[in-house]
């Protein structure tokens, strides 16, 4: 793998951005637990909307003996995780493992959204014990979920 670019087009934020990602899904549930409503993250500095938005990351991931494509991705703001997703593609089609989105009214079923029959396991106590500032990818494969594990590995 390797990044090409011009000078100052931007190769350095994209690592840094894998960087900051990675540190997330690895730490988010046991050393952000250390600072209370608070989540560690680099806004951009030099535009104030940006430091007043979220920071988005997603990745593509393709894994398995049987390729099996999913798509990770969560937003962050200063405080909290504001939204996650985790989606599986067995043969192509899209299976919901989970959706989180903080704005989401209870009358819809809450925080957290579980659809099909991709994400199999102990869900419910996995969601009570997500703190507001911790991934449940990293909450999951911190408490040994088979499926969420593989995919945070």
């Amino acid at each position: 793998m390797g990044v090409f670019g011009a000078n100052a087009s931007g190769k350095s934020n994209l690592l840094s951005g894998f960087r900051l990602m990675r540190d997330a899904v690895r730490d988010s549930f046991a050393d952000w637990a250390k600072l209370p409503e608070v989540v560690p993250r680099q806004p951009f500095k030099l535009d104030s909307a940006s430091r007043e938005g979220t920071s988005l990351f997603e990745v593509d991931l393709v894994l398995g003996r049987d390729p099996i494509r999913y798509t990770y991705g969560f937003e962050l703001s200063d405080e909290r995780v504001e939204a996650e997703w985790l989606h599986a593609y067995p043969h192509g089609r899209r299976n919901v493992w989970f959706d989180r989105e903080t704005e989401r009214p209870e009358s819809e079923g809450g925080e957290f959204i579980f659809r099909g029959e991709g994400s199999k396991g102990k869900r419910r106590s996995l969601v009570k014990l997500t703190r507001p500032n911790a991934l449940f990818l990293s909450v999951g494969a911190t408490l040994n979920d088979p499926q969420l594990s593989a995919v945070h590995r």
